[in-house]
Order: structure tokens, then C-alpha cells, then sequence
């Protein structure tokens, strides 16, 4: 105890590592003071020492390391040590902090670029914590409005495999992010059979979002009693859920020959009756006529698509925009126009996350020049996730952009990701020139994109 107060942090650092070694409750108020120790190290082996010691006395200090000390592998032993000990406020504390993005850090080197998150740290800590956190988790995933807290949890669910967050998952196919959404199959099918049941209930739910979900999920799951359910739901009424379904019955591995089954042609609605659809109340017919224009390529409905950019609900805008963005080549270019300034001023308006994301997916599909000056701006942003977005877009708008882009270079907030993005393109178009020599940080804990083909929006996802 005594060479915790010693002018060496090195000797600090051991002593901090022998004291929860030795496991004595008396360690606990001094390693408690460690972790206000100046050296990041000490603070880190302290965090640890009182987790191996396990008693409920260090909770809340190490809730203010997790949440507050500026440096990562302290926050992180911080978690894995209020796993260790467990409790309520723990599980609370370390869903909160699933939600910070100074935890996902872009990584740059030459050839790629990727991000490190280290989230996915926590999210192992309370797969540990097992069936205490599950209750906490399920809340979390239903009603927190961070889009990035409903993500992990939701996969923190279905890694830790209890039965009692089946319904919650099902639930969440409702979300309104397409990421969430897109993770609860994986979680259903990590759960495994205790997930069929419930699955086959759903698959008529009145929202096709969850209908598509419990359809992906049992395809991965692989039972053969979903078989005749999926069957039928290549009747779906909606486009996407058919093809799930297909998609599905083929995962089953031979227990139904696709050719075998007699499908009902799908019919193709007028486009009065599309018309009659885009125009309802009903805000699920909405975004089924709006699949069904975006899957039929149906360039007459480019009128009524670009009115429902302005309707009051996110995900009819974000569906009309990606139809809109799909029939690009169709489209004149003043009406064009119009659906860059829409992905535009999403971006420049302050938007939500989700809705920053797919507007510069947007751009990228659309791949107009007049939006590579607001894609350039976003690369100040604090967000990583909508800065990665970026970097993955104008990587992949290639030589096209070079010239636009020369002129941030000097810019003192973007000039050096500016410099990488140039030396990026110019790799992937086999040029000779470098405009920047970026350094690999120590570690391999990261999540790299490689670009020696061109990079596509698809490449960042949360999935």
C-alpha cells in the first residue's frame, strides 16, 4: 500500500498490480485513490486491482473512471472490472457508455482505413454479466434514444442467448434505424430454437420490417418446422419479405426445393394505383408502394417520391430518397437537383445520426460533384460514425473529386484527412503521387476497410 504513494510510477504501477493479486479488502480505499493517479497506467492496473478484488465499495469510482478519465485502456479496465463485481448501477453505467463514440476511433493507414471500436469491449463485459443484465438490456434496446446504445445491446442479447429477450428483439424490428434492425436476426439466430416459436408467430405481423426480420432470423436459425411458414411467405405482400423468404427457404439447406414451390405472380400496381398508395395516411402502405417503385424501377413515380421528401415522418423520407437515389439515371436533372438539396440540407441541418448516414449514402449513390463540398465539411464533424460515412464516399467518388477536394488541403480543422483521402484515391487509381504519410497507432484491435478495389457505401455499416 505504502508504494502506491511512490515518486516511480513504475513502482506505483506494480504495487497497484501486487495489491490485487493479493486480493485484501484494506487495498481497496488506496487503490480507489489510484485511480486518481496522474500517470494513465497506474490508473489502469488500479482500475483492475479492484475488480480482482471484488468489493462493492469501488462501484462508484470506477463508474466515474468508465464515464470520465480521458484515456481509453483505463475506461476499459474500469468496465471489465465493474463486471466483475456486477450489480445494477454497473450494468447501468456500462450500457451508458455503449452510447460514446470517443470509445470508436477512425483508424488510418496506407492502403485502408478503418475504425477501432472499442464498444465492443463492453459489450463482451456484459455478455459476462449473463441472464442480471438481461432485464436492463431489453429496456435499453426498446426505449433508449441513442441509436448506437440500441445497436450493442442488441447484440449483447442475443450473445448472452436467453430466451427471455426473444419478444424484445421481435419487438425491435420496429425500430426506425435500419442498423438495429439489421442485427436483430443475428441476435435471434444466436439464440437458437428458443427464438422459432415466437419467429413463426410474428411472420404475419402487420409491420413488414418485422415480418422480413423473423424471416431472416429463422432462415439462420435453420429449423425445418418454419418451412411451410416460409413457404407461404413467398406470397408476401411486400417485395422485400418475398425475397426474404426465398432467401430463407434456401438457408434451410434442401429441406424445400425453391423451384418446387408454386409462387402467385406478383402483380405490378398501375402507376394510379401507386399514386393512390404514396398518397395514404396509412404510413405502412406508404412504404410498400415506395419498395415497390424502388424494385420495378417505375420512373413515373418520380414526381410523387420527391413530394414525400418533405413528409413529416423519417422513414418515409429516408425510403423515398434511397427509391429516388436507385432510379438516378432517370431522373432529369433539375428534379436531380432537387434530391441533392434534400440529402444536402439533412447534412448541413443539424439531423439525426441515422439521418446524416443515409443522406450521405445518398450522395454517394448519386455521385454529383455539387456535394462533395458539404461531404468535405462533414469531415469536422465530431461523430465518427458520420465522418467514416464520408472518407467511405469520397473514396469511392475516386479522381472525380481530386480537384474539389485540393482545395481543403490547407484547411487547419480537415486539411490532414483531406491529404489522406487525396493519397487514398490516388492508390486506388494506381497513381504515382502520396499527399500524405500517415502512421498505423499501436495495436491490431481495429476494423480495417481495405480499398484495393474502389470502396462502396455498403462497405460502411454497423453490421
Amino acid at each position: 500500500i505504502a508504494a502506491l504513494s511512490d515518486s516511480d510510477s513504475d513502482v506505483r504501477e506494480e504495487a497497484a498490480s501486487a495489491l490485487g493479486d493479493i486480493g485484501d479488502i484494506m487495498a481497496v480505499e488506496p487503490l480507489i485513490a489510484a485511480l486518481s493517479d496522474r500517470d494513465s497506467d497506474v490508473r489502469e492496473e488500479a482500475a483492475s486491482a479492484l475488480g480482482d478484488i471484488g468489493d462493492i465499495r469501488a462501484v462508484e469510482p470506477l463508474i466515474k473512471s468508465l464515464l470520465e478519465d480521458k484515456n481509453t485502456e483505463v475506461r476499459l479496465s474500469a468496465a471489465g472490472s465493474l463486471g466483475e463485481i456486477g450489480g445494477s448501477r454497473a450494468i447501468e453505467s456500462l450500457i451508458l457508455v455503449l452510447g460514446d463514440d470517443k470509445l470508436c476511433l477512425p483508424i488510418y493507414c496506407r492502403g485502408g482505413m478503418g475504425i477501432r471500436d472499442d464498444r465492443i469491449q463492453v459489450v463482451e463485459v456484459l455478455v459476462k454479466l449473463g441472464g442480471g443484465a438481461i432485464d436492463p438490456l431489453c429496456k435499453a434496446l426498446l426505449e433508449n434514444e441513442c441509436l448506437d446504445i440500441r445497436r450493442y445491446t442488441a447484440s449483447a442479447l442475443g450473445k448472452i442467448g436467453d430466451a427471455r429477450a426473444v419478444e424484445p428483439l421481435i419487438a425491435a424490428l420496429s425500430d426506425s434505424d435500419s442498423d438495429v434492425r439489421g442485427i436483430i436476426p443475428w441476435a435471434l439466430k444466436d439464440i437458437g430454437a428458443a427464438a422459432v416459436d415466437a419467429c413463426i408467430a410474428h411472420i404475419n405481423d402487420s409491420n413488414w420490417w418485422v415480418r422480413e426480420g423473423v424471416i431472416e432470423a429463422l432462415g439462420y436459425i435453420g429449423d425445418e418446422r418454419a418451412t411451410s411458414y416460409l413457404t407461404e411467405a413467398l406470397n408476401d405482400s411486400h417485395p422485400e419479405v418475398r425475397q426474404r423468404a426465398k432467401e430463407s427457404l434456401a438457408m434451410l439447406g434442401g429441406a424445400v426445393e425453391i423451384e418446387e414451390v408454386v409462387q402467385e405472380e406478383p402483380q405490378i400496381p398501375t402507376i394510379e394505383e401507386l399514386s393512390v398508395q404514396l398518397a395514404s395516411e396509412n404510413k405502412d402502405e406508404v412504404l410498400s408502394a415506395i419498395s415497390v417503385v424502388k424494385e420495378y424501377s417505375i420512373t413515373d413515380a418520380v414526381d410523387a417520391l420527391l413530394s414525400l421528401l418533405g413528409s413529416s415522418d423519417s422513414d418515409i423520407r429516408l425510403s423515398s430518397a434511397d427509391a429516388l437515389a436507385e432510379l438516378e439515371s432517370s431522373i432529369e436533372d433539375d428534379k436531380l437537383a432537387v434530391l441533392v438539396d434534400n440529402a444536402v440540407t439533412l447534412i448541413d441541418n443539424n439531423a439525426a445520426q441515422e439521418s446524416k448516414i443515409n443522406a450521405i449514402g445518398q450522395l454517394g449513390q448519386l455521385g454529383d460533384l455539387r456535394a462533395v463540398d458539404v461531404l468535405a465539411r462533414t469531415l469536422a464533424d465530431n461523430n465518427t460514425n458520420i465522418k467514416f460515412a464520408s472518407m467511405s464516399v469520397l473514396v469511392n467518388m475516386g479522381n472525380n473529386v481530386s480537384e474539389i477536394l485540393q482545395g481543403y488541403v490547407e484547411d487547419p480543422n480537415i486539411g490532414n484527412d483531406i491529404k489522406y483521402l487525396l493519397d487514398q484515391i490516388s492508390y486506388s487509381d494506381d497513381s504515382q503521387t502520396e499527399y500524405a504519410d500517415f502512421t498505423l497507432p499501436e495495436g491490431e484491435d481495429f476494423y480495417a476497410v481495405s480499398i484495393s478495389e474502389p470502396l462502396c457505401f455498403e462497405d460502411f455499416s454497423f453490421n
